[in-house]
């Protein structure tokens, strides 16, 4: 098992024991689906936070990969050689690390399969930008690794002398938290958060994001509803759902 999915557990487990409580908290009356109401409040909260942070979360994560990248610059040129680049790239915990000149061609690389090629050439055409000073750093959304959960990230700021550019690349599971991918995990079991009429999270087992919401009986109708049923595999379900902003927040629990 990975870091990142202990983390989840560890997550959904405090998630539970934060719902739990709320449920007790407000025990009163006779309704029959308090802690069904409760998960779906604490859901709704934990996409309010979401997207409160995002600016932040979204700031921290490229200024991350820029720092990276400046320091990269500031340590290695042309001149290092392949085990001054490596050891590097082991420092800062990366996986690649590109030195390109003026006319865009790799002088240096790690590992050095690219070297002395055109990064017009390869699949880093696009931090040409910064190679020819229209950009002064970049990095493009980063993509997510198939069967994984983790990113590929790349970044490229100028050199140490101001020409040419120093690229990177590292993977990172923590631009999860970016895309909402992740929300889910801190809103315990049978939980789904959908945007654009898509499934962006859930942590319903054996449930895949990307899917239409309305595969999971979250159309219009239901939603407006007190609750509605949902059948995932062979079980079936009692759902409460809400819109939060140009999110649908849906949460399950067993009939």
């Amino acid at each position: 098992m990975n870091k990142h999915s202990s983390l989840k557990k560890i997550l959904a487990s405090a998630a539970a024991a934060a719902i739990l409580a709320t449920a007790l908290a407000g025990c009163g009356g006779a309704d029959a689906h308090k802690g069904l109401n409760a998960s779906l409040e604490y859901a709704k909260s934990m996409v309010n936070k979401y997207t409160s942070s995002l600016s932040s979360k979204t700031f921290e994560f490229s200024d991350d990969a820029y720092s990276k990248a400046s320091i990269a610059a500031t340590l290695l040129s042309e001149k290092n050689g392949e085990e001054e680049m490596q050891a590097a790239a082991r420092n800062l915990k990366l996986d690649t690390i590109l030195i390109a000149d003026e006319k865009g061609v790799v002088t240096a690389s790690y590992p050095d399969d690219l070297k002395g090629k055109n990064i017009k050439e390869t699949d880093y055409k696009a931090f040409n930008k910064v190679v020819k000073g229209i950009a002064v750093k970049l990095m493009p959304d980063p993509v997510k690794i198939k069967d994984s959960d983790e990113y590929s990230v790349n970044a490229a700021v100028p050199r140490a002398d101001g020409s040419g550019a120093v690229i990177i690349g590292y993977k990172s599971a923590a631009y999860a938290d970016i895309t909402g991918e992740n929300i889910t995990d801190y809103c315990g079991v049978n939980t789904i958060i959908g945007k654009d009429g898509t499934i962006l999270s859930t942590s319903f087992n054996e449930m895949e994001t990307g899917n239409k919401l309305e595969t999971v009986a979250a159309t219009d109708e239901n939603i407006a509803k007190e609750s509605f049923e949902m059948q995932h595999g062979s079980n079936n379900f009692i759902c409460k759902a809400a819109k939060v902003g140009e999110y649908i927040v849906l949460c399950g629990e067993p009939k």
